[in-house]
C-alpha cells in the first residue's frame, strides 16, 4: 500500500511541476488544454519509467533519456507546434522532475 502512494505522490508532484513548466513556455492560451495533456503524457510516461528503473534496465539517466523522447514525441502530436519549443519545455519540466526525484530518492 505504501508503493503505491509513493507512486501517486510522484505523479500528482510530476504532473503539477512538469504543467507549470510546460504551459509558461509554450504560452497556450488553453491552460487546461496543456494540464489534460500533461496528465495523459504522465500517465503513460510515469509507470513506464518507474518499471524501466525499478527493473534497472537502463539506469536512472538511460530512463530519463527514454521518458524525455517518448514526451517529446507525444506533447509534439498533441500541441502542433514545432518541436523546438517542445523540446525546451520538456527539457526544462524534465530535468526540474528529475532534480526532485533525486533528492527524494
Amino acid at each position: 500500500m505504501i508503493g503505491l502512494s509513493i507512486e501517486v505522490t510522484a505523479l500528482l508532484l510530476t504532473i503539477l511541476v512538469e504543467f507549470v513548466i510546460i504551459y509558461l513556455v509554450l504560452k497556450e492560451d488553453r491552460w487546461t488544454v496543456i494540464l489534460l495533456y500533461v496528465t495523459l503524457i504522465n500517465c503513460v510516461s510515469l509507470p513506464l519509467a518507474f518499471r524501466l528503473y525499478n527493473t534497472q534496465l537502463l539506469g536512472f539517466y538511460g530512463t530519463e533519456l527514454f521518458v524525455f523522447i517518448l514526451e517529446v514525441f507525444l506533447l509534439g502530436m498533441l500541441v502542433q507546434r514545432e518541436y523546438g519549443r517542445v523540446v525546451l519545455s520538456l527539457s526544462l519540466a524534465n530535468f526540474s522532475t528529475a532534480v526532485l526525484s533525486v533528492m527524494f530518492l
